[in-house]
């Protein structure tokens, strides 16, 4: 499979304070989270550059003079309005409709997964070779990956998003549209200032940190 069939999508925001890893924030303070978020949008950046994939960023909003992505990205573009599931919805849809393959293989990713790295995403990628869609678990309900070649809306669409039911309620719209889905490994998202303590602990333990620590 080459490079212009394998889309791979990355939702973002720009690093400013007090506009990123609010729950976090609420407990660790605007400083703190914005520089935790920093971490991980690095630690993103370097897994792009590791991929022979199409990239494409898709920002909350695009400031002037922003260049972070620059050297990773093919693509960069504003998400469109409404819930989380509207935005990915639109921009696999997009995606989609700029590929010059019909059933190209695109891919969604957060920035949220310190434990994220360019051999699982290689390892999405191959999934859907044999599977209509593939699936990153977290450990709170939610999922960190998303990917399909044929875009199926109505996973999008009636999810409580930003629950723990998100990941159980999208693979019960899977199973009904009689779809294969292939399941990765359940990895961890920070969300809270907890989610980073507990996910540095675990990686001083096994000598694993993101680029920034």
């Amino acid at each position: 499979m080459t490079s212009s069939e394998r889309h791979l999508i990355v939702f973002a925001r720009p690093p400013e304070r007090g506009l990123v890893k609010t729950r976090l924030a609420s407990t660790a303070g605007n400083d703190k989270a914005l520089e935790i978020y920093t971490i991980l949008l690095e630690k993103t950046r370097q897994i792009l550059l590791q991929l022979p994939v199409k990239r494409h960023i898709y920002l909350t909003h695009i400031p002037d003079s922003y260049h972070f992505w620059d050297d990773v990205s093919d693509n960069m573009h504003c998400q469109t309005a409404g819930h989380l599931g509207n935005k990915m919805r639109h921009a696999l849809l997009q995606t989609e409709e700029k590929s010059m393959e019909k059933y190209s293989s695109k891919i969604i990713i957060g920035t949220d997964c310190p434990d994220m790295n360019s051999a699982l995403l290689l390892k999405a990628f191959d999934a859907l070779q044999h599977s209509d869609v593939v699936m990153g678990p977290t450990h709170d309900g939610g999922y960190y990956l998303i990917g399909m070649k044929e875009v199926f809306p109505d996973l999008f669409e009636e999810v409580p998003w930003s629950t723990d039911q998100v990941m159980k309620v999208t693979l019960d719209k899977i199973s009904a549209h009689g779809l294969k889905c292939t399941l990765l490994e359940t990895l961890t998202d920070i969300d809270y200032e907890e989610d980073w303590r507990q996910w540095l602990s675990f990686s001083n333990q096994k000598g694993l940190k993101p680029p920034g620590i």
